[in-house]
């Protein structure tokens, strides 16, 4: 095989896996932040709706608590339902590091670590499928009030849920993190998109990326950057666009290559540049 017609052969098909280890944040940028805050007693149930964006196994919830009236050995507890309202099991921890105050606006969750108000629900063995509803309801047995935060209403998957009852007015601040199923992410140098497959069994997934302008010819793949997304360099429209790792929505275009004649390889270098 001469060298040109090995180098064809090689740009039919690149792939990248996104790996099952390790528990990633869904996040939504716009929950970290609080704005607000909710009290929660020994009467009352805060909770949230929330749809989920990856097929994967759930570990762990993460609200912005504050400790209010509570005494720091308190229990607080988080209950996971399915969509039909069905009980996934319960996991409680103490408000032990939850920072003080009532009247104050909690600190931003951190997209890149726990805090004090993390659930970890590993015990509790839940996999869910992508698109699936899911909620999770706040309570707390003993006298004393814990507050969590709460954001404008900007979550379009979801809605917040007092007593029950959902309101419209604002959202739980929360993440979700879960370890996702994995996936294998294929590219090719005449396709019009990046194609999943499942990574345990190989069924196809369907299309991966969505919203590029004009996206032609996936012939090279990379993962990286500071939030880990997907790179897709084009070998047609000569430019390297970036991936939301979790939905697959187009984010920008990172370089537009307009004098070169193609793009075939791309990668992350030790320094974390492209």
């Amino acid at each position: 095989m001469n060298p040109r017609t090995r180098r064809l052969c090689w740009l039919v098909a690149t792939a990248v896996v996104l790996s099952s280890r390790g528990a990633i944040a869904a996040v939504d940028p716009f929950n970290l932040v609080s704005t607000g805050n909710l009290g929660l007693g020994p009467s009352q149930e805060v909770g949230q709706t929330v749809v989920m964006r990856l097929a994967g196994r759930l570990t762990g919830i993460e609200i912005a608590p504050l400790l209010d009236t509570a005494s720091p050995s308190d229990l607080v507890s988080v209950e996971v339902f399915n969509g039909t309202g069905q009980s996934r099991g319960s996991v409680s921890i103490t408000a032990a590091g939850f920072p003080p105050g009532a009247g104050v606006i909690p600190a931003p969750l951190a997209s890149g670590a726990v805090g004090p108000g993390f659930f970890d629900l590993t015990p509790l063995s839940i996999d869910v499928s992508e698109s699936e509803t899911l909620s999770f309801v706040l309570s707390k047995s003993s006298s004393g009030d814990v507050r969590a935060g709460i954001s404008g209403d900007l979550y379009s998957d979801g809605t917040v849920l007092v007593n029950g009852s959902p309101s419209a007015s604002f959202d739980l601040a929360f993440k979700i993190f879960l370890t996702p199923i994995p996936r294998l992410l294929v590219g090719a140098a005449n396709g019009q998109s990046v194609k999943a497959y499942d990574g345990a069994i190989g069924a196809a997934l369907g299309n991966f990326t969505t919203g590029a302008p004009n996206m032609s010819g996936a012939s090279t793949l990379a993962i990286g950057g500071p939030l880990g997304n997907l790179f897709v360099g084009g070998w047609s429209t000569r430019r390297v666009d970036e991936f939301d790792i979790v939905t697959g929505a187009f984010v920008r275009t990172l370089v537009d290559f307009a004098g070169v004649k193609s793009v075939s390889t791309i990668a992350f270098g030790p320094d974390g540049h492209l």
